[in-house]
C-alpha cells in the first residue's frame, strides 16, 4: 500500500526513522503511522503557483483506535511546508526539517473532524504535508486523513 503504487503517485511522504510502513492507503482514506512510527503526507512541488501564496488547506482527520474499545493515540497533528527538499523513491530524506509548521489537535469524539490551516510564504517549489506530530520518543502516533484540498487564498 505505499503511495508510490497509487494514484497519489507524484505525491510523497516524510517517515519518521525511514520506515515506510508508516504511510498506509485505506479504503478512502490515508492511514498515518503504524506501530511506533509516524509522518507526513507530502505534496507534489506547487509548480502552478505564479508567485508568493497564501494556500488554505482543507482536510478531514480522525484519531486511531486499537481495536474496539481500545485506547486512541494521540491527537496532535501537523501541516508542514518543505521547501527546496529532493525527492527520492517517493519520500523526503529523514533528515530533512520543515520550513513553517503549524500544529492542530483532534478533538476526543471517535469520528472524522473537519480542519482548515492557512499558510503564508508559499512558493512554487513548496510542498505541503500533513500528518501525525511526534512529540515523545515512545508510544504510537497514528490517525486517519481524508479530503485533502489546497486552495490559494491570494498572492502576497
Amino acid at each position: 500500500n505505499a503511495v508510490g503504487s497509487t494514484r497519489l503517485d507524484t505525491w510523497a511522504d516524510w517517515v519518521e526513522a525511514n520506515d515506510h510502513g508508516a504511510m498506509c492507503i485505506e479504503n478512502g482514506c490515508i492511514k498515518v503511522g503504524a506501530s511506533k512510527k509516524t509522518g507526513d503526507i507530502i505534496t507534489p512541488e506547487l509548480s502552478c503557483l505564479s508567485g508568493t501564496a497564501t494556500i488554505e488547506v482543507q482536510f478531514d482527520a480522525a484519531p486511531y483506535r486499537e481495536g474496539i474499545g481500545g485506547t486512541k493515540d494521540p491527537f496532535e497533528g501537523r501541516v508542514d511546508v518543505f521547501t527546496g527538499a529532493e525527492v527520492s523513491s517517493h519520500s523526503l530524506p529523514i533528515a530533512t526539517q520543515p520550513a513553517k509548521t503549524v500544529e492542530w489537535t483532534l478533538n476526543d469524539k471517535y469520528e472524522w473532524q473537519h480542519f482548515t490551516v492557512t499558510l503564508t510564504g508559499v512558493t512554487a517549489n513548496s510542498r505541503i504535508g500533513i500528518g501525525a506530530n511526534r512529540k515523545d520518543a515512545s508510544g504510537q502516533v497514528r490517525m486517519y486523513l481524508d479530503n485533502i484540498q489546497l486552495k490559494v487564498v491570494k498572492y502576497e
